[in-house]
């Protein structure tokens, strides 16, 4: 049977950290919260708030979390935690306490949004453009690859080289401009 692992911070008033890996994360946060070894290095410092932890399926995975994790600098770990936990809030002081019941009046009616006419008219054309664009520039390649390939000749003949590109220039132009020749 595989057992899951937690890696966990804890944190003092101080500011100092504390790493460690345990299988059992809430009975191992209120062993450090009642200073069950009172010489610990937790103990000692006063380190006994839950700044954050992680939950991995296999203790094998979150020993190895921990050791990268103790590998990291002191910036690191706590930009890690002001991530998930910004306001550094115990977040075990809230465990064995009963939930409150849910209460549907509290919560908010839901939000529509709606955009006016032309508002969405906008966002239409603003979301077409760079489509546009770039429809654009590949017909735009297209045309010069084509006219590049009509360009080479096998005969050499400089005469019908030069019909070849005046029939690119004729494809890029519009048909209304064509003059018959």
């Amino acid at each position: 049977m595989e057992q899951g692992g937690y890696v966990y911070i804890l944190a003092s008033k101080g500011n100092r950290l504390y790493i460690g890996v345990t299988s059992e994360l809430m009975i191992r946060v209120k062993k450090h919260k009642n200073r069950a070894c009172p010489d610990s290095h937790t103990a000692r410092y006063n380190i006994d708030q839950l700044a954050y932890y992680e939950v991995f399926g296999r203790i094998e995975e979150a020993i190895t979390r921990e050791k990268e994790l103790k590998g990291w600098t002191r910036i690191k770990k706590i930009q890690l935690i002001v991530f998930l936990n910004p306001t550094w809030r115990d977040l075990s002081e809230d465990w064995g306490k009963p939930s409150p019941p849910f209460d549907e009046s509290k919560m908010r009616p839901p939000t529509t949004f709606q955009f006016s006419r032309s508002k969405q008219q906008q966002t239409q054309q603003q979301r077409q453009k760079p489509i546009q664009r770039f429809f654009a520039s590949l017909r735009m390649t297209l045309r010069v690859r084509s006219c590049g390939n009509r360009n080479s000749n096998s005969n050499g003949n400089s005469n019908s080289k030069t019909t070849q590109v005046s029939n690119c220039s004729r494809a890029s132009t519009p048909s209304s401009t064509l003059r018959p020749a």
